[in-house]
């Protein structure tokens, strides 16, 4: 941290573990996670000076662009970046024993409320909170689970039998679209945001469920209701049309370097 500041770059607020430095047109962002890091910016003659100066005081090792870290996958060309977790999921099914387990449509039953009454109480709920603690790390590069994630998160003080089968199911879901992952596009620059909220819709205290959304996407009317994906279950077509108009998409055939 120390070297970075000497250079001139400044802690982010909000997120200490980032750095930011900017002088005129150019700016460089650097993220630290224990002994990684990632570098980008505007230059990259000037993201490889930063790089020659920390090694005069750090031992850093260039590894190139970026292909895989913190679970994150990335593939990309000079237009296209496809984030995915295929790997973080694969594992994730492993963990839970869920590996041959038959793939669901879609990650929640349609029009679906869960309660705190629904089925016996979990012996043991380390396994569910686990779980779910995993699950909403998969929400990174998956935004279309994100009501039926929260659903379970919603339980995690005393889980039921029911709570950790539709826990499984959204792996379960997961599982039959695995190369899927937000496809991020050179020449989309403008950001959308989206908002909704399903009001008394928990069937235990009546308070809404509300979810909002910020992407940088081509223009999606208002009609189109891309906000559903984050307060309601969806039937099968409704999901993949709202999960086509997030960005979440199988990997392209990514050519050109």
């Amino acid at each position: 941290m120390e070297s970075l500041l000497s250079l001139g770059f400044e802690a982010f607020q909000a997120d200490t573990s980032l750095f930011t430095l900017k002088h005129g047109s150019i700016i460089i962002i650097i993220l630290i996670y224990i002994d990684d890091i990632l570098i980008t910016g505007s230059s990259l003659s000037a993201c490889d000076q930063v790089i020659c100066q920390l090694s005069n005081s750090l031992l850093v090792k260039d590894l190139g662009p970026i292909l895989y870290f913190l679970g994150l996958e990335i593939m990309r060309n000079d237009t296209v970046m496809h984030l995915s977790q295929t790997k973080y999921i694969v594992e994730l099914l492993k963990k839970t024993n869920t590996i041959d387990a038959k793939p669901y449509s879609s990650p929640a039953i349609a029009n679906s409320k869960l309660s705190k009454h629904d089925g016996e109480f979990l012996v043991d709920a380390s396994d569910y909170r686990s779980l779910v603690g995993d699950l909403q790390y998969a929400t990174w590069t998956r935004p279309e689970i994100f009501y039926a994630v929260n659903q379970v998160c919603q339980l995690m003080s005393h889980p039921t039998i029911v709570h950790l089968v539709d826990s499984k199911r959204i792996l379960r879901y997961l599982k039959g679209i695995l190369d899927y992952g937000i496809v991020l596009q050179k020449w989309l620059t403008t950001l959308s945001s989206y908002y909704d909220s399903d009001w008394s819709g928990n069937r235990d205290d009546r308070r809404p469920t509300s979810g909002f959304c910020v992407m940088c996407i081509h223009y999606v009317s208002t009609d189109t209701l891309v906000d559903d994906v984050f307060t309601k279950g969806l039937f099968a077509a409704r999901l993949d049309f709202l999960r086509d108009k997030t960005r979440v998409q199988p990997l392209p055939q990514l050519e050109g370097g």
